[in-house]
């Protein structure tokens, strides 16, 4: 046998592909634990019952569209990385809670799963790998060829238009080093410490999810009428909702809503890795007063005010310039994770909750008929609502830690106060 032979070279080449985890991916292996997984969720309901071979058959045309979804997580001496593999991933009917721990650093698994329950697809993702856009672009992709193939005798010779062609270069990219550039920022401001909730947490391994369905057309109506965008107006009922469950002597700390947001909407990029960043809004009762448009006002001001490229470019560069830090690069990950752990710890005290809003999502319009919605959630350790949307189907969904469901309550009340049909 010729060990040297070309075939056997660029198979072991092939073999150990790997690439580093982009600057948003660095944080989770050293804080995942099991209250929070760094697991998410996105799903497809359909009008109709999963085939799960058909499903088999689209995941691998899908996995030849994203490569990169083949990897494993290995740990480096300095940084975790990602690998490639040939692990076969598995389609299976959905047989544990949802967004269960994906990785282990004890086993050697791909970061994402796939399954099924009657009429939902769910892809499961650990976000090391990718964020909420990315995934749902897999999702999308995994949805259409299972549609194309269920449906072959319908589909066949029509010209299907899908909004996310990416090359798999531009599907690989870091965008976060993409866009890097060094320079003196201004100081940090101090951030203080955030209301926290107190209360009896449900058991370790237990996901509580509350999901609301309300109509599109009528939340956007309802948050032009208040003059808002319809994430300013859900996040302020959001922290009015808060605000009612905290105690007179809670309000003098602020409730701070952390707020994912899609930097593709800002950078140009394709990348189906993480492309994300944060920002927080805070508010405080005692000196902002609690009246739904006072806090709508407030919430909209300081969107405004932080959702801007100069804004978000400083935090990107921040946070990218402590990745390059020569200590950093040569401090050996085993000291790292701590260092990594704390950091994520004292970050955490600033934060009360968390709201994400994925967007809206596109399918090509032959699709509609066999497409109920899509929704998205995420594991956590605080309270978390998560909300995205196809056709007229807005669905919001809350993620908790919390035996106690007042916050929701009090939520999902507020939008059928104000006229709005919301199916729990």
């Amino acid at each position: 046998m010729n060990f040297f032979g070309g075939d056997f070279l660029a198979k072991r080449n092939e073999q150990r592909r790997w690439r580093k985890l982009d600057n948003a991916a660095k944080i989770f292996p050293s804080t995942v634990n099991s209250r929070d997984s760094k697991v998410f969720r996105c799903t497809c309901e359909l009008y109709e019952n999963v085939d799960k071979d058909v499903l088999k058959t689209a995941l691998d045309l899908t996995l030849e569209k994203f490569p990169f979804y083949r990897s494993v997580l290995k740990k480096g001496l300095f940084w975790y990385y990602l690998e490639d593999s040939s692990i076969e991933p598995v389609v299976r009917e959905e047989y544990r809670m949802p967004c269960a721990p994906i990785y282990s650093s004890i086993r050697r698994n791909l970061l994402f799963e796939v399954t099924y329950f009657e009429k939902r697809i769910n892809l499961e993702v650990y976000h090391a790998l990718s964020d909420g856009t990315g995934a749902l672009n897999f999702l999308k992709t995994l949805v259409f060829y299972y549609l194309k193939e269920k449906h072959s005798n319908e589909f066949d010779g029509k010209h299907l238009m899908f909004n996310y062609n990416a090359s798999e270069r531009e599907k690989v990219d870091d965008s976060f080093f993409k866009y890097y550039l060094k320079k003196k920022l201004p100081r940090k401001e101090k951030t203080p410490n955030a209301f926290k909730f107190k209360e009896e947490c449900v058991d370790v391994g237990v996901v509580r999810v509350i999901e609301g369905r309300v109509s599109v057309k009528k939340l956007l109506e309802k948050s032009h009428e208040h003059n808002s965008t319809l994430t300013a107006f859900l996040l302020a009922i959001l922290i009015r909702s808060i605000g009612e469950c905290m105690a007179m002597r809670d309000k003098t700390k602020p409730v701070v809503v952390s707020v994912p947001v899609n930097l593709r909407n800002f950078f140009e990029s394709e990348s189906a890795r993480n492309f994300f960043g944060v920002v927080n809004i805070e508010y405080n009762f005692l000196k902002n007063g609690s009246e739904l448009s006072e806090i709508i006002e407030y919430v909209d001001k300081s969107l405004k005010e932080k959702l801007t490229i100069e804004k978000l470019s400083e935090r990107m560069i921040r946070l990218s310039a402590l990745e390059n830090q020569f200590a950093a690069k040569i401090i050996p990950v085993v000291l790292k994770n701590p260092i990594m752990k704390m950091a994520y710890i004292l970050g955490d005290r600033g934060i009360t909750a968390a709201f994400s809003n994925v967007g809206k999502v596109e399918m090509p319009e032959e699709f509609k008929p066999y497409i109920n919605l899509f929704d998205v959630f995420t594991c956590t350790k605080r309270l978390q609502v998560c909300m995205c949307s196809y056709k007229d189907n807005c669905v919001i969904s809350f993620t908790s830690p919390l035996v106690s469901t007042d916050v929701q309550r009090r939520f999902f009340r507020a939008l059928t106060g104000y006229g709005l049909d919301v199916e729990i």
